[in-house]
């Protein structure tokens, strides 16, 4: 097998190629301005409905 196969099949393994994902599983999660003001949708409470 050659360097360049071994890359193109299996390079998505390496520890540096995943260090993106390794640092974000660690964060908080990034909360954006939606339709319910950036809080996530944690479902109702004794059928309330979410403001």
């Amino acid at each position: 097998m050659s360097p360049e196969v071994l890359q193109d099949a299996y390079g998505h393994h390496h520890p540096d190629f995943l260090q993106g994902a390794a640092t974000a599983i660690g964060q908080k999660p990034v909360r954006f301005g939606g339709r319910n003001g950036g809080q996530l949708d944690r479902g109702s409470k004794s059928g309330e409905k979410p403001q």
